[in-house]
C-alpha cells in the first residue's frame, strides 16, 4: 500500500535484503509507483537472492527518489539522491553497488567471479582487471562433472567462506538501462565451444575458496600458466571486489555514477584482500579455449586424463 507524501505526492518504501545487509528506498511519485526495484530477476542474476519487501525495517533511507522534474543524480551525507525519470535497469545497477557496500558493513565481500567444485576443490574463477572467461570456464567445469557454487558473483565472510553465490550461469535478457552492444549473446560463447550447454549440478557443503584461477580465453597466444605474487594477487582481487561500484560508468547519458564507494570502505576491503589473498594459491591461465583452461587447471589439481 502507497502512503501519501506531505507533498501530496505517492510514497512507496522499499527494502532491498540479501545475507544480513539492507537498502532502503523510499520513491515519490505523482502516479502510481509498482516498485522501483522493478524485476528482481537481473539482481538476482548479479548478486544472488535479493528479497524486496514493502514494510522496512530501516528508520532511514539509504535512496530518495523523487520521479518528477530534470533527472539529476548525487550522493549525499550517504544518501543516494535521485530527481526525474530512470530506467529499471539504470536503478537496479545503482542499487546493486549500494548492496555490495552494505554488505561490507555487515563483514561480507562480494566477488565477480564464478566457483564450483571440481578435484576435491572449491575454484574461483576470478574476473579481476579483465573478464575473459570465468562463465566459459564454469561450463567446461560443469562439462566434466565439476558442481556448481556460482555463476556470476560470489559473497565471501572475512575467513573466506563463501557464504552464497548467484545461481544464474548465463544472463538470459538485460533490463532496460543496462544493454550493451560489446557483450556477446550467451549463447555465442556456447555454440562456439560446445555442443550443447553441459548440465549444471550445483555443490550444497561447506565452501572455503580453496584455488584462485584468472582465465584469459585468447586465441591469439600459447597457453600459459603462471603462479601470481601476493601483489598482483592483492591488485587484481581489489579489482574483483570494485567492480560492483562501476565507479568508472555512466549511470545514463550526461549522468556519472555517484562516487558510493569511500576510503573507509576501501581500506577495509584492501585488508580482506591482504589476508584472502595470502592464505590461497592464484594462477593466470590463458589459452584459446575453455578446453585448454581446464586441462592446465587439471595438471594444477593433479587430475590425470
Amino acid at each position: 500500500m502507497q502512503a501519501q507524501g506531505n507533498s501530496g505526492m505517492r510514497k512507496l518504501s522499499e527494502e532491498l535484503t540479501i545475507e544480513n545487509a539492507k537498502i532502503r528506498i523510499d520513491t515519490f511519485s505523482d502516479e502510481e509507483i509498482r516498485s522501483a526495484a522493478g524485476d528482481p530477476s537481473y539482481l538476482t542474476y548479479r548478486l544472488g537472492q535479493v528479497e524486496i519487501s514493502t514494510k522496512p525495517t530501516k528508520a532511514e533511507p539509504d535512496v530518495i527518489w523523487r520521479r518528477t522534474g530534470e533527472r539529476s543524480l548525487s550522493y549525499q551525507n550517504g544518501k543516494l539522491l535521485m530527481n526525474g525519470f530512470f530506467s529499471e535497469g539504470e536503478v537496479q545497477r545503482m542499487l546493486i553497488a549500494l548492496l555490495v557496500k552494505a554488505l561490507e558493513d555487515v563483514g561480507l565481500f562480494t566477488f565477480h567471479a564464478s566457483a564450483c567444485y571440481y578435484g576435491g576443490r572449491c575454484v574461483v574463477f576470478m574476473s579481476g582487471e579483465e573478464n575473459h572467461g570465468k562463465t566459459m570456464s564454469l561450463l567446461e567445469v560443469a562439462k566434466r562433472g565439476g558442481e556448481v557454487i556460482a555463476g556470476e558473483s560470489l559473497i565471501c565472510n572475512k575467513e573466506g567462506r563463501i557464504v552464497s553465490g548467484s545461481p544464474d550461469v548465463f544472463l538470459r535478457s538485460r533490463p532496460t538501462g543496462t544493454e550493451r552492444i560489446d557483450k556477446p549473446p550467451p549463447m555465442q560463447g556456447v555454440n562456439k565451444f560446445f555442443d550443447t550447454i553441459p548440465a549444471f549440478k550445483y555443490y550444497k557443503g561447506p565452501t572455503n575458496a580453496d584455488l584462485i584461477i584468472l582465465p584469459d580465453i585468447d586465441g591469439n597466444f600459447d597457453a600459459f600458466v603462471g603462479r601470481m605474487e601476493s601483489f598482483e594477487k592483492e591488485y587484481q582481487t581489489f579489482h574483483c571486489l570494485g567492480d560492483f561500484y562501476i565507479l568508472r560508468c555512466l549511470v545514463s547519458s550526461r549522468i556519472p555514477m555517484p562516487i558510493v564507494d569511500d576510503e573507509e570502505h576501501r581500506d577495509r576491503r584492501a585488508a580482506f584482500i591482504a589476508e584472502f589473498a595470502k592464505e590461497r594459491p592464484y594462477y593466470f591461465i590463458r589459452g584459446k579455449s575453455p578446453e585448454v583452461i581446464l586441462d592446465e587447471l587439471d595438471k594444477i589439481l593433479g587430475i590425470a586424463h
